[in-house]
Parts: structure tokens; C-alpha cells; sequence
């Protein structure tokens, strides 16, 4: 037991150290991806780079582990007997406790875990916030989702839910913003929960966790902006691009608040850029590849963590063997 706690966290230090690497690469690439148009494809980039360093983490442990599972289970014989030559990463064959590692892998979980459980306390106090206003609201039809009427004093049009999808809308903004300017806004959102775009925030947000914080906040913030705009350019095509922009800033003028952490709200980032884009007449509108992508990362990590197992544990190995 002690074996597989001490490959563990060491396994734990080299996909810590090798995930902050690929996140810096992915940081400097999100300095490239606001050049991309359309903003659903700029969208789809931000949300693969902010995947990146989460793909390299989870495919590195996992096959730095799998040679010692694959012998504790019987299916394969361990390795380490034909590279003798060089250091072992092995619950099997330990050869010493090299204490940085430990104590690295120690501070990356750690880190992990706390950051972790304040990830979660805030997304727990966000769908504790909609599922009371839901409670509060009036639900009338919604096309494609259900539109909930909230009523009292705060200005709220916001897309929520992961699975069960539905726009949160303040009773009394009807009475703020001409008709059009309402159906540009809700039109907006609709579009938000037709892309997913609640639920591919919240991966991403967990995602982070496996990158430094501000690499984390830097791709969820290029992520947020880029889906606000690809909502504007859906909604354009519904209203027309100047009545979106009309509404985006009648709705900055009622409120200047956050949206809560799995929502995503109207007017909420990035202002003058949206409007700018819509009065340009360069509106364009492209089906999201998100979920495509997601699920390309789950086959990527998949494959690099088994048929790429071997490769990658004797390459740590030799690394290991070089820094003595």
C-alpha cells in the first residue's frame, strides 16, 4: 500500500509539472485565438485550450500507474525487470522515497482539492440562487427553452442549467425594454443554452483546476467572451444585429452585476466589442464543435494513457534517471 501512495504522489509531481508546462503554451496561444472569426469557432479554440492542460494531467497519471495496476490485476507482467538501467516510477519496485517529488505531488493535490472545494461551494451557492428564483418565478413557453418570469427589483436575463436548460428573465424588464428589445435579449440567451454554453462553462471551470488560476481565469474569460459574441451573431439573425446591439446596451444600463458562476447573463462582458462587431455587418453564425471536441479529448487522453502507456512511463523514467 505504501508503494502505491508513493507512486502516487510522484506520479502526482510530473503530471503537475508537466500540465503547468502545456498550460503556458496554452496561455500564449489564447493570445492568438481573438483573432479568429467567426466568435463560435474562436469559442470552440478557447474551450479546447482551457481542456489542454486537464488532457495532459489525467493521460500522464494515468499511464505513469497503469504498468503497476496492469501487473496487480494479472493482465500484464511489470516492466521494470527489462529497464534496469535506469530509475523506477513503480509500486511494485520501489528503489527509495525521492522526498521533492513527494512533496510535490503532496502541493499539487492539495492545491487541487482546495481549489476544488471552493469551485464547488460557489457553483452549489449558484444553482442554490436559480433553483430560488425558479421557485419564485412564473414559467411561461419558451422556444427552445422554458422562459421563467422572475419577479421583484433585479435586472436578471440569464441563460441556466447544464441539462435542464431554461432563460431566468426579471418580470419588470418588460416594462424597461421596448418588445423588441426583450425578444433580442431572450433570443440571445436561447441561443447561449442551444450551444451549451452553461454546461461547457462549468467543465471548464473544472477543468482549470489542472492549469495555474490565472491560465485557468485567462481561458474561461476568452471562453465566456467568445460565446457572448456567437450568441449576439445566433440572436442577429433572429432580430437583426441592430436591435441586439440596442438591447445589449438598454440591459448594461439597468445593471452592472456578475452572473451567478453557472449562469450566463445578457450585456454581461465585453460591451463595446459585442456592439462594435454586431453594427460592423460582419455577423456571422457557425454551429458550436464543443461537445466534438470534449469528447475528442476523452478519446485522446484515453488512448495516450493506455497504448501510449509504455512510452510515456519510460521516458519519466529516463527523466528521472537524469536529474539523478
Amino acid at each position: 500500500m505504501i508503494g502505491w501512495v508513493v507512486v502516487s504522489l510522484e506520479a502526482a509531481a510530473l503530471a503537475a509539472v508537466v500540465a503547468a508546462l502545456a498550460a503556458l503554451v496554452c496561455n500564449l496561444a489564447l493570445e492568438w485565438i481573438r483573432f479568429i472569426r467567426p466568435a463560435a469557432r474562436r469559442a470552440d479554440a478557447a474551450f479546447l485550450l482551457g481542456l489542454i492542460p486537464m488532457l495532459v494531467a489525467v493521460s500522464l497519471w494515468g499511464a505513469l500507474l497503469l504498468p503497476s495496476a496492469l501487473h496487480v490485476t494479472g493482465v500484464r507482467l511489470d516492466h521494470c525487470e527489462l529497464h534496469s538501467h535506469h530509475a523506477h516510477l513503480c509500486a511494485l519496485h520501489a528503489e527509495g522515497v525521492r522526498l521533492f517529488l513527494i512533496a510535490l505531488g503532496v502541493l499539487a493535490l492539495g492545491s487541487a482539492v482546495w481549489r476544488g472545494g471552493r469551485l464547488a461551494s460557489a457553483q452549489a451557492r449558484s444553482m442554490r440562487l436559480v433553483a430560488t428564483l425558479e421557485k419564485l418565478g412564473v414559467t411561461r413557453g419558451g422556444d427552445p427553452h422554458p422562459v421563467i418570469a422572475v419577479p421583484g427589483s433585479p435586472w436578471l436575463c440569464l441563460a441556466a442549467g447544464g441539462w435542464r436548460r431554461r432563460v431566468l428573465m426579471s418580470a419588470s424588464i418588460t416594462s424597461a425594454l421596448t418588445p423588441l428589445e426583450v425578444q433580442a435579449a431572450l433570443a440571445h440567451e436561447q441561443a447561449h443554452l442551444s450551444r451549451n454554453d452553461p454546461l461547457l462553462k462549468m467543465v471548464l471551470a473544472w477543468a482549470g483546476l489542472f492549469s495555474p488560476p490565472w491560465v485557468a481565469t485567462a481561458a474561461q474569460r476568452a471562453f465566456g467572451d467568445a460565446a457572448e459574441e456567437a450568441s449576439d451573431a445566433e440572436a442577429a439573425e433572429t432580430v437583426g444585429p441592430l436591435m441586439v446591439a440596442e438591447s445589449l446596451v438598454s440591459m448594461a444600463r439597468l445593471t452592472r452585476a456578475a452572473a451567478p458562476a453557472t449562469c450566463l447573463a445578457f450585456g454581461g462582458s465585453s460591451l463595446e466589442r459585442r456592439v462594435a462587431s454586431l453594427l460592423s455587418g460582419a455577423v456571422d453564425t457557425r454551429p458550436p464543435r464543443s461537445v466534438q471536441l470534449a469528447l475528442g479529448v476523452v478519446f485522446v487522453g484515453a488512448f495516450l494513457t493506455t497504448a501510449g502507456a509504455d512510452s510515456i512511463h519510460h521516458a519519466a523514467e529516463t527523466l528521472l534517471q537524469l536529474l539523478g
